[in-house]
């Protein structure tokens, strides 16, 4: 009787090509991050093999053969596959720059290594209005952004060819030139070889400090869906273009750019950036910033008004924001520091920090350690796996953890409610000598001590619990965890 032919082989081809697939597509320059995708879904894989060894079982079993569907190099295998993707999960989430460093960037070439590369430079200058709405676009360079003490715009531009020879490198150099155009009372600066992204979604909003977050996410889309349209990306690749731009002072800009790094300074009006593979820094922007970026970091300084970032990849620094301020990130570390008013703060697998802000403030953070210091206003903070430290919370404060520590210091008394939930975690919480205030403290499977003698540790089973009064008045403080110690602290 014929053998018949398991599933498994179609499995094993199919997960192959998909495999080579994805290879060849970042080779050729379309931004998968393969490796960081395969740190979390690689458990799919287990999943769509043991689908198809279901359907081999009952399809062998309706013939009749009764072999063993796992051979001994299918055990050793699966074992192989499950200690080592656990081991790259595990060193992702410690460290999220792992995947980034195996991910090739999209604009890496191997005629970066064996091209020769060629450089020449261009210069453009155009009067334009003042306080006019300047389009940028460049992919595979920097870009510099500086205020002009007139209303002109000058342009200098450092190109970079690679090319065989100086012959065909100066024949591709006259092919690809930059342009400052007027359309629709908007001033267009691009490549020859480099397609606008076109109109906005919308225009800027009066009410910029509440629908920032919505645009930003807009223009995201607008920016992949236009510059993954470009005919050849590989032969784009071959020209690299690093601009150094010279706008009027009250110019606001709408810049896109890939694979470089974008600097703009000193500059009036709303200002709107869109990068991948290369750092952003913003300082002394006297309006409201939004900026979008991948696998690189994101610098903000001295921002009059509202500042809304999103990133991944790549670490957040926000400094001096005069409005409210809005963070979405993932897999790199966020650092605020004075804040005006309102913030919000987004973030996975790596650490937050803020200190001095004065309006409220906001945390969603997963994976990560979150170290709040000096907040004026009311403050929520929730994350897991990792250690939750507030230092001298001004309003309201709520604290949520899992599978971590909560550390709550107050250096005055504080005035408004307390309330902290944790599992699996500590808790402790120090206030000052002289605060009064009202306390309901349980935890189930831990342990409660304080240093406060005004009342005593009720003990139910595997509950702890503290309730009671310290001094008159005060604010009411909540805490309960499980699986965790309490203790309470007197400073002073």
């Amino acid at each position: 009787m014929s053998r018949r032919r398991s599933a498994g082989s179609i499995f094993w081809g199919l997960t192959l090509m998909v495999i080579g697939g994805l290879l060849l597509a970042r080779n050729l320059g379309y931004a998968i991050p393969v490796w960081s995708a395969l740190a979390l879904y690689w458990p799919l894989f287990i999943i769509l093999w043991g689908l198809v060894k279901l359907l081999d079982y009952y399809r062998l079993r309706r013939g009749g053969d009764t072999r063993a569907l796992f051979s001994g190099g299918d055990v050793a295998l699966l074992i192989i596959i499950i200690f080592a993707g656990s081991a790259f999960t595990a060193a992702a989430n410690f460290s999220p720059d792992l995947a980034g460093f195996l991910d090739f960037p999209a604009d890496f070439d191997f005629w970066d290594i064996t091209g020769n590369n060629y450089e020449y430079t261009e210069r453009i200058e155009a009067a334009v209005a003042p306080g006019s709405i300047i389009e940028i676009i460049n992919l595979y360079g920097s870009v510099d952004v500086q205020p002009s003490d007139g209303d002109q715009v000058i342009l200098d531009v450092k190109k970079t060819v690679r090319a065989a020879n100086r012959e065909e490198a100066d024949s591709r150099a006259g092919q690809f030139t930059f342009s400052i155009q007027t359309q629709d009372g908007k001033v267009r600066i691009h490549s020859s070889r480099d397609e606008s992204p076109g109109p906005l979604p919308a225009p800027i909003p009066d009410d910029v400090e509440q629908d920032l977050e919505r645009f930003a996410e807009r223009l995201g889309e607008r920016l992949e869906e236009r510059l993954d349209r470009i005919p050849d990306r590989v032969e784009r690749q071959r020209y690299k273009s690093s601009l150094v731009i010279r706008v009027p002072r009250s110019a606001s800009l709408e810049l896109y750019n890939r694979n470089g790094t974008v600097q703009v300074s000193e500059l009036t009006g709303n200002q709107t950036i869109l990068n991948r593979y290369g750092q952003v820094t913003l300082r002394a922007i006297t309006g409201a910033v939004t900026i979008e970026n991948r696998n690189a970091g994101v610098v903000v300084e001295d921002v009059s008004a509202a500042a809304n970032i999103t990133n991944r990849y790549g670490s957040v620094t926000a400094r001096g924001v005069g409005g409210t301020l809005t963070i979405e990130n993932r897999y790199g570390s966020v650092d605020v520091r004075d804040v005006k008013g309102d913030a919000s703060i987004s973030n996975a697998y790596s650490a937050i920090s803020a200190t001095n802000v004065e309006g409220q403030l906001q945390i969603t953070g997963r994976n990560n350690s979150v170290d709040l210091e000096s907040i004026v206003g009311a403050v929520r903070a929730e994350t897991s796996y990792k250690n939750l430290s507030v230092r001298n919370a001004g309003d309201r404060l709520e604290a949520r953890n899992r599978h971590g520590d909560i550390v709550i210091d107050f250096d005055r008394p504080p005035r408004q409610p307390v309330s902290i939930s944790g599992e699996y975690g500590d808790v402790t919480l120090n206030l000052p000598s002289g605060a009064a205030f009202s306390i309901d403290a349980r935890t189930t499977s831990g342990e409660i001590s304080s240093e406060f003698d005004e009342f005593a540790v009720s003990s139910s089973r595997r509950e702890r619990s503290v309730l009671g009064r310290v001094g008159a008045g005060g604010p009411q403080i909540t805490i309960e965890t499980r699986n965790g110690d309490i203790r309470i602290g007197k400073r002073g």
